[in-house]
């Protein structure tokens, strides 16, 4: 399991989940759960399963960049 926590822009929120769910999936990897931090406004937090950080990070900087896993 794979913890990333990054910046969320409200105005495009879902459809860059969306979005990263499709390309995750693309690549074997599933996006378990997605929640904004409460104790952290602003904050997306996603929880990946199979894959690896490399292959995760590739596909959350093409939508969130930064990503930090």
């Amino acid at each position: 399991m794979l913890i990333a926590r990054l910046i969320a822009e409200p105005a495009t929120l879902q459809d860059s989940i969306a979005r990263a769910r499709a390309d995750l999936s693309v690549r074997g990897m599933e996006l378990e759960s997605d929640a904004l931090l409460a104790a952290v406004p602003g904050v997306l937090e996603l929880r990946i399963s199979g894959g690896n950080a490399g292959s995760a990070r590739a596909v959350l900087d093409t939508i969130f960049a930064p990503s930090d896993l």
